[in-house]
């Protein structure tokens, strides 16, 4: 993979290429990015990339305005409580409620409710807040929750005695908790 390294980023020639190939094959599918690093170049417009965040790949349409900055200037910012020790329902509950609804909104909302499941909700949503205010220099007033949800972790076996002393299984189970918070698009982003 040829690279060459400039102030806003990678120079990724291979991307560089795939683009021109589908240019010249006039193909919709989404062209897959190696780095997040890459720099977005003038051939790259009208074009949409998958760009792997170390979780999972996330498209994105590349714009005029995007020319010259790097491709992790534009992906949703991230945020994990791994192995909490609540299972993943009770905070799937809680990020149902708060899906698609700007930070500041979601800190209200869990702020009201008093179970612990929602204080754990509410700390990721702050540590992601923050991670794009000290990583990025976005405005946390303006963040929106694009994305949440609970996934299955560790579940620890344990153990205690039942009738006649026999072992009865308790199923202690984990999740991890992943919150996306991006800057809410504007008026002329969504005519």
């Amino acid at each position: 993979m040829r690279k060459e390294a400039s102030e806003q980023g990678i120079l990724d020639e291979d991307l560089v290429e795939a683009v021109e190939a589908a240019a010249e094959a006039g193909t919709k599918r989404p062209v897959r990015a190696r780095t997040a690093k890459a720099q977005i170049t003038a051939e790259m417009v009208g074009f949409t990339l998958s760009v792997f965040d170390g979780l999972r790949h996330i498209l994105i349409t590349i714009s005029e305005d995007m020319v010259g900055s790097r491709l992790m200037d534009h992906l949703p910012v991230r945020a994990q409580a791994r192995f909490s020790r609540v299972t993943p329902r009770k905070l799937q509950r809680y990020a149902d409620l708060i899906r698609g609804k700007s930070v500041a909104e979601a800190k209200a909302i869990l702020h009201v409710l008093s179970s612990p499941s929602a204080a754990i909700v509410a700390k990721v949503v702050d540590s992601a807040a923050a991670n794009a205010d000290n990583n990025l220099n976005w405005d946390k007033d303006s963040l929106v929750i694009t994305d949440i949800f609970a996934d299955d972790a560790l579940v620890m076996p344990r153990f205690t005695a039942r009738a006649r002393g026999m072992p009865f299984r308790i199923r202690k189970c984990t999740s991890h908790l992943t919150v996306y918070v991006a800057p809410a698009p504007s008026d002329e982003e969504e005519e």
